[in-house]
């Protein structure tokens, strides 16, 4: 049926009984009798979600693909202007889609239904994602606000009034505040219970819009990455500065923490990335390869490497170790706007301008898959958790 796309089932091997603990994938048409089970084996059926990719595109649609075959899983229509993200629900049952035509929709993976449309802004939705719980969405918008939305009624809880247009708002790792990066030059945090700025909020310091904001994976920092050509690091109780992060020529365009918040790598249009030690400040690498703008740069699930995407049509793997190039992921005939590595680290799925999302293996940088089927370029892709 339709769910055959999207779901899988496992046999999950317990230590008892003399087997050995794991699961394994039961090919089609497997028997009982086949995987060694008796009449009197006691089995639980669990059906597990396939791994999915999500692309968002200029052509105002977002995709559900299939990495095993690069097949289209759902083709998500609806919106009327480009598409800028697609973001998978914690649990990976929904997805949520910002657009320019100020919309953001929130549509159930299994069916690619449409669940809820978020109405309200008055200018594009530059990004949505899901609250840890995914009972809400938060959205920034051109025009000068984020909102805060109940996910499955599509109401609107909380607008959040800034001085400038929104790039971007993420929930922290509880779901109790929200980081937004404004254009004005300050990022801000806000209380979900009541809408209202957070103690310490606004985080003044950048003369520059803020492009970039991150909470640590324990919420007790943040990082922000902005035009004036640094990053900063806050502490986000208070909100005070704690490192400024000094040494890229040309303005930033992201930031993100490492897995255990010890790391946080920057992307620059000084075509580098750098690599920068959380307790001191310090700048411990610099990723030098690229020959343009490097905009995104996202790291493994165990914190060894870091993959980047560049408007020189590439994508490279770098050891945070030594900080030596390990792959370059070549094959796009334009620029690489996203990058990122799948939950269990093995794989990179780049967002090509040349209409193409691509699928790599990350310990050979051989393409495994194209996905083939947007009609303008792909600014978005991210796998299901």
């Amino acid at each position: 049926g339709g769910e055959g796309a999207l779901h899988e089932l496992r046999l999950l091997r317990g230590e008892g009984g003399g087997g050995s603990a794991g699961s394994e994938l039961l090919p089609e048409g497997a028997t009982l009798e086949a995987l060694g089970l008796t009449d009197g084996s006691e089995v639980a059926v669990v059906r597990c979600r396939r791994t999915l990719v999500a692309t968002a595109s200029n052509d105002c649609t977002a995709r559900l693909w299939d990495p095993s075959d690069g097949s289209t899983a759902h083709i998500l229509v609806g919106h009327f202007g480009q598409v800028y993200a697609a973001v998978f629900s914690p649990d990976g049952s929904r997805i949520v889609t910002a657009s320019e035509d100020i919309t953001a929709r929130v549509w159930d993976v299994d069916t690619g239904e449409h669940v809820s449309q978020l109405i309200g802004h008055s200018g594009e939705v530059l990004s949505a994602v899901f609250s840890p719980d995914a009972r809400h969405v938060v959205t920034a918008s051109e025009d000068t606000t984020a909102r805060l939305w109940l996910t499955e009624s599509g109401e609107c809880v909380f607008s959040l009034p800034h001085g400038g247009e929104i790039f971007l708002a993420t929930f922290s790792v509880d779901g109790g505040l929200v980081l937004t990066a404004c254009g004005d030059g300050t990022a801000a945090l806000w209380e979900t219970t009541s809408g209202k700025p957070a103690p310490g909020s606004p985080l003044l310091g950048h003369d520059k819009p803020v492009l970039r904001a991150e909470f640590s994976p324990d919420g007790a920092l943040a990082v922000t990455a902005s035009e004036d050509r640094t990053g900063k690091i806050w502490r986000v109780q208070g909100g005070q500065v704690v490192h400024t992060l000094e040494g890229h020529i040309e303005q930033l365009k992201y930031a993100a923490f490492n897995p255990a918040g010890s790391v946080v790598v920057t992307t620059s249009d000084d075509t580098t990335a750098r690599l920068w030690d959380v307790g001191t400040g310090t700048c411990s690498r610099i990723l030098a390869l690229h020959s343009d703008i490097v905009y995104v740069a996202l790291f493994s699930p165990d914190g060894r490497s870091v993959v980047t995407s560049s408007e020189d049509g590439t994508a490279r793997i770098w050891s945070v170790e030594d900080g030596i190039c390990r792959w370059t992921l070549g094959w796009h005939e334009d620029a690489v706007g996203w990058a990122e590595f799948s939950p269990d680290g093995q794989m990179v799925v780049t967002a090509g301008w040349d209409n193409m999302a691509r699928l790599w293996c990350a310990h050979t940088g051989e393409c495994l898959e194209e996905f083939e089927g947007h009609a303008m370029p792909v600014v978005y892709a991210a796998f299901n958790p």
